[in-house]
């Protein structure tokens, strides 16, 4: 009795011990999941995030853009200061103008423009994202925006937006970085305020030095002093047209499904344990009591043995005496 409670014993601590270790396997493995889940669900929320704030920029550039372009059929001078004055009014980098020929006839930027030796900037000959403009004398396009990247002209970084003149050729803006910011500054604060990521993560909107211009989460920090988050968070960063734009999401949120998952694998695997343990003890019982049985059996023989080899088996014992006779 004493040895099967022993063994019993024994099987408890291993199925105990197999239970625990399964736990610690299952809890690192799932959070390792979740982790996995929670950045891609970032890098998905950025490839939203660069479509709408692309979408955004080049909506109220393409409406800068047209702006030029009515002020010049309303009669607005084209020479380089007046076109430098309208830029600063719209709060354009600058403003270029190509006839059918992709050649500038006008522009802010006198290094466009043809004279002491150099011919005008060509849209054709530049080749480039320049040579991509001339979508809009050739068609269908009516209005083209490009991507922020370096210039062709001087390797600066700028993004072009350009529409169609019914007169022929084209009207053409650029904006830097800061003319971005300020031009559609407004529009992306609206857009981000609200926007969720994970249920209870967001998007926070910031420029280059850090200063707050959209969170998602408390609206009052917005114009302080941006802070990366803490450990608290799964986050990322990327700069998209000229804004700082980091997604997070806070662990605790992205672990309620690990720790969802790990409480069910536990009720699964400790009720399939305790069934093994069950029939372990079960079949490791009866072969014990089986052992035992056959151990008796085994026993009772040889005492039986011992016990009839203490008696006399040949008769008479002495078969020249007659005097007496022994019987057993």
């Amino acid at each position: 009795m004493t040895a099967r409670r022993s063994l019993n014993l024994k099987v408890a601590i291993s199925v105990l011990a197999a239970f625990v270790v399964s736990m610690a396997f299952s809890w690192f493995l799932h959070n390792h999941l979740s982790r996995n889940d929670a950045h891609k669900l970032i890098d998905r929320t950025f490839e939203s995030v660069e479509d709408e704030v692309g979408d955004c920029v080049n909506e109220r550039l393409v409406r800068q853009c047209m702006a030029v372009r009515e002020r010049l059929e309303d009669g607005h001078a084209t020479d380089v200061r007046a076109l430098q004055d309208l830029a600063r009014e719209l709060r354009v980098t600058e403003i270029s103008i190509a006839d059918a020929k992709g050649d500038i006839v006008a522009s802010s930027v006198p290094e466009y423009l043809a004279g002491e030796g150099r011919q005008a900037f060509s849209f054709v000959t530049a080749g480039g994202q320049a040579e991509d403009m001339m979508c809009l004398v050739h068609g269908p396009d009516t209005e083209f925006c490009q991507p922020l990247r370096s210039n062709t002209a001087n390797g600066v970084e700028r993004k072009f937006v350009g529409v169609w003149r019914p007169e022929g050729g084209f009207v053409e803006i650029g904006c830097d970085k800061e003319s971005l910011r300020s031009l559609a500054r407004s529009s992306i604060v609206d857009l981000f305020r609200n926007w969720r990521v994970g249920g209870t993560g967001g998007i926070v909107v910031t420029t280059p030095t850090g200063l707050v211009l959209s969170d998602y989460d408390e609206p009052s920090r917005e114009g302080t002093q941006w802070q990366d988050p803490d450990w608290s968070f799964y986050w990322q960063k990327r700069e998209i047209e000229g804004f700082m734009t980091y997604v997070m999401i806070p662990k605790i949120s992205a672990a309620v499904q690990r720790d969802v998952l790990v409480v069910a694998t536990a009720a699964l695997n400790g009720a399939a344990l305790v069934f093994v343990a069950l029939l372990v003890g079960f079949v490791i019982s009866a072969f014990v009591r089986r052992q035992m049985r056959e151990q008796a059996a085994k026993e009772l023989a040889m005492a039986k043995d011992i016990q009839l080899s203490a008696l006399p088996s040949v008769f008479p014992p002495f078969p020249d005496d007659t005097r007496f006779d022994i019987m057993a």
